[in-house]
């Protein structure tokens, strides 16, 4: 089951490393990260997200310690510095001018494969990332179900940077949105069964 999971969590970070490249817009969390660790504090993706993860999984130790596993440790530590991986490669071998169709194209094939990557891993049940525990924590203490939870977390994740960058309704803004909706209903499914285990 850890290759299980690995394989899911290289998969994921593939999925975001592509959709960064192609400017196509973000999972909330991914964006986040980006708007206020590399934009704003000029950190790599790797090291904030990190930092993030840390704090998130003091949270997630006090309220829902059972979800922290070694797949907990393998996704909070590694993701985004695959991601900055993949991305370091693409800028040195296949950094070309991407057009808009292509950009779409990146968009609706990575939803899958992101969505696909997270369902692996968690679905391994060695643990979750901190981020993804939050939703799983919120069911416990609302009478919400897990896809709504999660839509309400993406939101924040989404737009909480708004207050340090300015939102422009373009390509990126676009691919947020459709990150945030498709991403949470095609995992609501792909982990179903782990939320019923």
């Amino acid at each position: 089951m850890i290759v299980f999971s690995v394989l899911g969590i290289v998969i994921l970070s593939f999925g975001v490393s592509v959709l960064r490249v192609g400017n196509a817009g973000l999972d909330p969390f991914t964006a986040s990260n980006l708007a206020i660790g590399v934009n704003t504090l000029h950190l790599s993706s790797g090291v904030y997200q990190l930092m993030v993860n840390i704090v998130i999984l003091i949270l997630v130790f006090i309220f829902k310690r059972e979800l922290i596993g070694i797949g907990t440790l393998i996704n909070m530590v590694f993701v985004g510095f695959i991601i900055d991986f993949f991305t370091g490669l693409y800028h040195q071998f296949f950094d070309i001018t991407i057009t808009f169709p292509i950009q779409l194209i990146f968009l609706l094939v990575d939803v899958l494969i992101f969505t696909l990557g997270t369902s692996m891993y968690i679905a391994s049940k060695l643990g979750n990332v901190p981020h993804d525990s939050i939703a799983l924590i919120l069911v416990d203490h609302t009478k919400f179900s897990y896809r709504t939870d999660r839509v309400a977390l993406d939101i924040v994740f989404s737009y909480f940077p708004l207050s340090l960058e300015e939102l422009a309704m373009n390509t990126q803004d676009l691919g947020r949105l459709l990150m945030h909706f498709l991403q949470d209903h095609l995992l609501y499914f792909g982990i179903k069964e782990y939320l019923t285990y």
